[in-house]
């Protein structure tokens, strides 16, 4: 998938325009370069890697270089250029634009720049891999210029080297100046052909602005006894895991995360469901999912704290009411039955209802919970025949995970841990949902099972048996992200607004309100049901079971939904103040 704007239009005209001899020190004055119906004009376009601003900190290895150091509002990062059409009114013009290198210095040649093109309104951003003389990077595919319109296209391209955490880059501060120089050239091209619709994904924008373009560059996270981040210096928050379905590799973000926020369906005009009505709903990014499960992007709901300013831009508020609304799982807790998101019918007897008879084999017999009835109520009057309905992923599983830490096929009894209770105390979490026979060190039971796997479309995988594609996040999940059992998780995304600077008390984005997970966690020992949850401000973002867990208990219900993986990107950047936003049509 190529990170491309989309337009569709017909070229009249045949353009190449080369413009800008450049210097690495952020690129020379502005010189201008006519073809037959286009000028480009390129400014200011210098990068020196000896700058402090670009290397950080100089020392061995060299701290990350983060987007957020690069200060792209600053002149001394913004390098400004136009692109005119000079056309008659019958012309349309259709262009792209690369940037070249003509030389490279020996310390920074075959290195990773990162890159960001922004026309005000669309940014574009993307890995400049192995940068070497000759090579040319295309930026942006696509942008037109209407009829007539002769008025210029402006743009800023901002170039930084990317931090590569696994080689020491002490060696770039070495040497002498044209060790660390780079020249290259600015490149608008047009032919005459259709210029053809060349969607940015969603998910390649999401992978390119955590540069997991070079897997090399995410690093596995293996510690989970620890709530991350536990230091100051724990400041990544994009990770992989191949510990998935299948063995795939999965992206998921950890810690203060603050890029993954992402604008997706509105409240209902009726409102009722703890929000505005009209307004968009906001969204936290858990993980990619795994391919073969659809492959999408999956969602934590996190309220519809809009606010517009002055140039009509979205940015979040300090939000608390990233919930729908509240719900116990069933009325009694006192059998085992009761920590299914679905269940069979049936009565519970201590040392002879199984696993499989609480799961039940079919669709047509299933029992819904409470609390699926009100996410799957919400889902039905916010989305259904909505525009936002077929970017939704159908195939994606929800993991309801009823196996066992021991063996229990004699049948259930007092004192039984589920799986998710064994991965997240005992060894270490899993995306994968009963696909644990050895349990990462600790055997499970049960495990595996189709009826744990709740999807809207039935496949391979997924049981089939949703009304509608939605569920909530798991404890795994919530591991993941740095969640600890028992211990206070401030600092991690799922449980901040974007207020993340406030008062304790406003950071939690569900206020004081503890939310459920999907996630059974144990049936204790003197007979009580219990499932995974977070609490909010009271208890500062502890995951906690047990008595407080009890299914008989009401807590927020935050859905979760997922994405389709060929979801276009519009715009944004995914922070709080420019949230990742979608196309639609």
């Amino acid at each position: 998938m190529k990170h491309n704007k989309y337009l569709i239009i017909s070229v009249t005209s045949i353009i190449m325009i080369v413009a800008l001899g450049v210097s690495f020190a952020y690129f020379a004055p502005a010189i201008e370069g006519i073809g037959s119906n286009m000028s480009i004009t390129v400014g200011k376009l210098e990068l020196d890697v000896s700058d402090s601003n670009v290397i950080v900190n100089p020392q061995t290895p060299l701290k990350p270089i983060y987007a957020s150091q690069v200060d792209t509002s600053s002149d001394a990062y913004r390098n400004t250029f136009t692109v005119a059409n000079s056309s008659d009114s019958a012309t349309e013009v259709c262009y792209s634009i690369s940037l070249a290198v003509d030389s490279i210095g020996a310390n920074i040649a075959n290195k990773w720049f990162k890159y960001k093109l922004t026309d005000g309104t669309n940014t574009v951003t993307g890995t400049f891999q192995n940068a070497t003389a000759g090579a040319t990077k295309e930026l942006l595919t696509g942008y037109y210029k209407g009829k007539g319109d002769t008025s210029s296209n402006s743009y800023t391209l901002t170039l930084w080297l990317e931090y590569d955490e696994i080689e020491d880059q002490s060696f770039i501060l070495k040497g002498d100046d044209t060790s660390r120089t780079f020249s290259g050239h600015l490149l608008a091209n047009g032919e005459s052909k259709t210029c053809t619709n060349s969607p940015t994904y969603l998910k390649d924008v999401i992978l390119a602005d955590n540069w997991a373009e070079k897997e090399s560059a995410v690093s596995e996270r293996t510690n989970f006894n620890t709530v991350y981040p536990a230091t100051s210096s724990d400041t990544r928050t994009f990770f992989k895991t191949n510990n998935a379905e299948l063995g795939e590799t999965v992206f998921y973000y950890a810690g203060d995360a603050r890029n993954n926020w992402v604008i997706f369906g509105k409240c209902p005009e009726t409102g009722g469901k703890n929000c505005t009505p009209g307004n968009d709903l906001y969204w936290r990014i858990i993980r990619t999912n795994e391919e073969s499960t659809g492959g999408g992007i999956r969602l934590l709901y996190s309220g519809s704290g809009l606010q517009v300013d002055e140039n009509d831009v979205h940015q979040i508020k300090a939000v608390q009411n990233g919930y729908i609304g509240t719900s116990n799982w069933y009325a009694d807790n006192k059998t085992p039955y009761n920590v299914g998101y679905t269940k069979a019918d049936g009565t519970y007897t201590s040392g002879t209802t199984t696993t499989d008879d609480i799961r039940g084999t079919t669709k047509d017999e299933q029992i819904n919970s409470n609390i699926k009835g009100v996410v799957d109520e919400w889902y039905s009057v916010t989305f259904i025949d909505s525009k936002y309905t077929s970017l939704i992923d159908e195939e994606t599983i929800y993991c309801n995970d009823r196996s066992t830490t021991t063996d229990k096929s004699t049948g259930l009894t007092a004192n039984t841990n589920f799986g998710s209770y064994g991965r997240v105390i005992v060894s270490k979490p899993s995306y994968a949902c009963g696909v644990n026979t050895n349990g990462f060190g600790k055997n499970y039971f049960g495990g595996n099972d189709k009826a744990d796997r709740y999807s809207k479309e039935p496949t391979s995988l997924g049981n089939g048996w949703l009304e509608y594609p939605v569920g909530l996040m798991t404890a795994d999940e919530v591991a993941f992200a740095g969640g600890v059992y028992g211990k206070n998780s401030l600092n991690i995304w799922y449980y901040l607004n974007s207020n993340i600077d406030g008062p304790v008390e406003e950071k939690p984005t569900t206020g004081p309100m503890s939310w459920w997970t999907m996630s059974p966690s144990l049936f204790s020992n003197d007979g009580h049901a219990s499932m995974w949850g977070i609490y909010g401000s009271n208890y500062q973002g502890q995951s906690f079971n047990g008595l407080g867990g009890m299914v008989s208990f009401s807590h927020a219900v935050r859905p979760v939904l997922s994405l389709k993986s060929d979801t276009q990107w519009l715009q944004g950047d995914g922070t709080a103040s420019n949230p990742y936003q979608i196309k639609l049509d």
